[in-house]
């Protein structure tokens, strides 16, 4: 094979052992490096306290349900408190926030009277509204603050 480009070498078992040293040493990626303790220092404190009790029951669940449904127990679980949570939260800010004569801010709350249908006992019920001032009136007749005017009249 005259003007080959490939030249065949023979080479020792040491000088392999050697060549493939440099060859893997020349790999850029090793692959992922798992370090436990590194990862508990990275996540937040706050969030490793919040997630705690959850974590506890993602273990303890994991044994008899299995690892992939014991974490989606533990997602949905989080999920609903929080959903609880924020109708709870809802419900006390509507229930003591309204917006009456005691504050400038809230929302504006307005009960309905309750229906009556034919077959009720007080069927036809008759509102219990009867001058043009009851309307509206957002609780001002209920209200402590209310001016009491009089007039005497000589």
């Amino acid at each position: 094979m005259v003007g080959s480009s490939m030249v065949s070498v023979a080479a020792t078992a040491p000088e392999v052992e050697n060549l493939a040293l440099v060859l893997k040493d020349q790999e850029l990626h090793h692959g992922r490096r798992k370090v436990p303790a590194l990862k508990l220092e990275l996540n937040n404190p706050i969030k490793r306290f919040y997630r705690a009790p959850l974590n506890k029951v993602c273990n303890i669940l994991t044994p008899v349900l299995g690892f992939q449904r014991a974490c989606t127990v533990r997602f949905w679980t989080g999920k609903a408190l929080l959903a609880l949570t924020g109708i709870y939260a809802g419900a006390y800010y509507f229930k003591y926030n309204q917006k009456d004569l005691t504050r400038k801010g809230g929302w504006r709350v307005i009960f309905c009277c309750k229906g009556c249908v034919p077959g009720d006992e007080e069927y036809p019920k008759v509102s219990d509204r009867s001058a043009p001032s009851d309307y509206a009136a957002r609780g001002f007749k209920q209200s402590p603050y209310r001016l009491q005017i009089v007039v005497h009249l000589a």
